[in-house]
């Protein structure tokens, strides 16, 4: 039953029904995207004048329940639906089958789209996941949502930005939730309610890669070596959680001047409900083993060494530019924060960050002080750590606290040691900190190094 009025007048079809067999469906004059597809079921739209309402707002008029099968050829088709999730993109190629139920924009209960996809690429944020998949968009029963689930076999991951391989592995998955209407409905925000991504065990072919993810101005240098990944990371407009872990047996790093061998584990681990309050980082940690010098120095021992440092408790909050809206949201924020020096905005406010540690080696502590008297301290033992954060860097207040079983101190031509502890004090903060070092040795002895 179709109903049109000619000279800009409405348009109309009821009781409409489809059963179409597609050799081809091209769109904007020359994407191919479906080939050797079929379509059947019923269609209507509702009155609407088609010139005051092009592209996708016409979907808002348009009631179909269609079975659907077809080859395709660009899954960039599904990216209507799928841009409302943080920033999400798919791409691809595969083979499209399912139930598609639409009413006035909104996809209804029943609704289920399956793709199996020869060749698949997702788009989040500035990373871009490549490689064969299956894809899932389905409206459950009784639920006014629409779930996705997009699970790679295999893939590759790359950093857009530097066109740097990330890992390759299978198994990862994105998952994410939305509301079901696909064209924007006035008072309603077109946002996602979450979006997860599952990491398994991956291998890293590069370590160097992941260098841009630290701060410039931290001592850490990430130069090489394989590893593996693995965690979760899950965002909601206004909160995010996430346990991520980067791991190796053979790192290359960097500390300052030196450069080691050794095994490396790293845990980042945030939580934040609200992000406007801060970011828990409770459980975070970076431990080095068996950590050997690439080549021998002569000032400093060659023995293999471990140390590690652990968050036992810590919250960190972003303090944003004046011209970054204090309500936006977790996609927002980070677009208005890109290409700043994030670390620079990092601030614990008045929460100390609780650390603690060992070093087998104190020694290797020397290289961050800078002094003119020879001051070096020789031992092993446990750290205990409270940190102040600002600007991202430590700043007043923070304090150190080294307790080890026999330390040595050297300072001019003088070695003592003894049982004792060393507490280091930032007087100072930033860039460029004033540090107090408090020495008490009990039952020590004292002699010149010669």
């Amino acid at each position: 039953d179709l109903s049109f009025q000619t000279q800009g007048g409405p348009f109309s079809l009821s009781n409409g029904k489809v059963n179409v067999n597609l050799t081809s469906l091209v769109l904007n004059g020359d994407d191919e995207v479906t080939r050797e597809g079929h379509v059947e079921g019923t269609i209507d739209f509702l009155p609407f004048v088609p010139k005051d309402n092009k592209g996708i707002q016409a979907l808002s008029f348009l009631d179909i329940d269609a079975m659907v099968q077809t080859e395709t050829t660009s899954l960039a088709l599904l990216n209507y639906y799928l841009k409302k999730f943080n920033g999400l993109q798919v791409d691809g190629s595969g083979y499209m089958q399912g139930r598609l139920r639409l009413r006035q924009g909104i996809l209804e209960e029943g609704s289920k789209l399956e793709v199996a996809a020869q060749k698949l690429s997702v788009d989040l944020l500035d990373e871009r996941l490549e490689g064969e998949g299956h894809i899932s968009i389905k409206t459950p029963k009784s639920l006014k949502e629409t779930d996705v689930l997009i699970e790679f076999a295999n893939l590759k991951a790359i950093d857009r930005t530097r066109d740097a391989l990330l890992f390759t592995g299978e198994g990862v998955r994105v998952d994410a939730q939305g509301s079901s209407f696909i064209v924007p409905q006035e008072g309603k925000p077109f946002i996602a309610k979450r979006l997860a991504v599952t990491i398994p065990e991956v291998e890293v072919p590069d370590l160097e890669a992941y260098q841009s993810y630290l701060p410039d101005k931290w001592p850490l240098t990430l130069h090489g070596g394989t590893g593996t990944l693995q965690g979760f990371f899950e965002l909601t407009p206004k909160s995010l959680r996430g346990d991520l872990r980067l791991s190796s047996e053979a790192a290359d790093v960097g500390i300052k001047e030196y450069r080691f061998n050794t095994n490396l584990d790293i845990a980042l681990k945030a939580n934040s409900p609200v992000l406007t309050t801060g970011v828990d980082v409770s459980g975070s940690y970076v431990h080095l083993k068996g950590t050997t010098l690439t080549k021998d120095d002569a000032e400093q021992s060659s023995k293999p060494w471990h140390g590690g440092l652990n968050i036992v408790q810590g919250k960190l909050r972003l303090v944003l530019p004046n011209d970054q809206p204090g309500d936006a949201g977790l996609i927002e924020t980070y677009r208005g924060l890109k290409n700043k020096e994030i670390i620079t905005l990092l601030d614990s406010g008045n929460e100390e960050i609780k650390i603690t540690g060992s070093i087998s080696d104190l020694s290797w502590l020397n290289i961050f002080f800078n002094n003119r008297l020879g001051l070096a301290i020789r031992g092993s033992g446990d750290l205990f750590s409270t940190a102040i954060v600002s600007n991202g860097l430590l700043g007043t207040g923070s304090k150190l606290e080294l307790q080890p079983q026999t330390l040595g101190v050297d300072f001019l031509d003088y070695h003592a040691e003894g049982n004792g502890k060393a507490i280091l004090l930032v007087e100072k903060g930033g860039e460029h900190p004033d540090v107090k070092l408090d020495i008490t040795l009990e039952k020590g002895i004292m002699r010149r190094k010669d």
